[in-house]
């Protein structure tokens, strides 16, 4: 079924861009990434069985992607979001 989640979520005065899809069923993966400006701060993938419905599928879509966004709210990336850009000074 291959769909997707979409969300943006303001953090310390940074917008971020969450985005979760179902990979197919060739993949059976779910997989989260977290945005801001355009650079990947966190990234989760979960595989899932054939025998999901529809339904289960967004479930767990669903799930991954707000355990994401809490993630972030409760300051999980921090690290992550401060550290320096390769690159820069």
């Amino acid at each position: 079924m291959k769909f997707g989640l979409n969300h943006n979520i303001r953090y310390h005065n940074q917008v971020f861009h969450c985005q979760t899809e179902d990979l197919g069923h060739t993949k059976q993966s779910i997989v989260t990434h977290l945005f801001l400006n355009g650079q990947v701060i966190a990234s989760l993938q979960t595989s899932y069985l054939s025998t999901h419905t529809p339904e289960t599928l967004l479930a767990s879509m669903k799930n991954q992607h707000q355990s994401i966004m809490k993630q972030l709210i409760r300051g999980e990336f921090d690290n992550a979001i401060n550290e320096p850009k390769k690159g820069t000074s």
